[in-house]
């Protein structure tokens, strides 16, 4: 049970950077690769993937299937 915890406190924490940085106007691959650099956790792992898989071109639907 605190694993999956733990995996819903990552998608809730990056669901509000997310949101943030569209408010913001910040192009989600840099904001996210910034946030990942700037934490070390599961959250972080994960924004660093997304960042990559928007960097490469992919839309942030497909990123977030992958």
């Amino acid at each position: 049970m605190i694993g999956r915890q733990a995996d819903l406190d990552a998608l809730i924490a990056l669901n509000q950077e997310i949101a943030a940085m569209v408010r913001a106007g910040i192009p989600l691959e840099l904001g996210l690769k910034s946030a990942a650099a700037s934490q070390s956790s599961r959250f972080a792992h994960l924004a660093a993937r997304l960042s990559a898989r928007l960097a490469k071109g992919d839309s942030l639907i497909d990123a977030l299937k992958q």
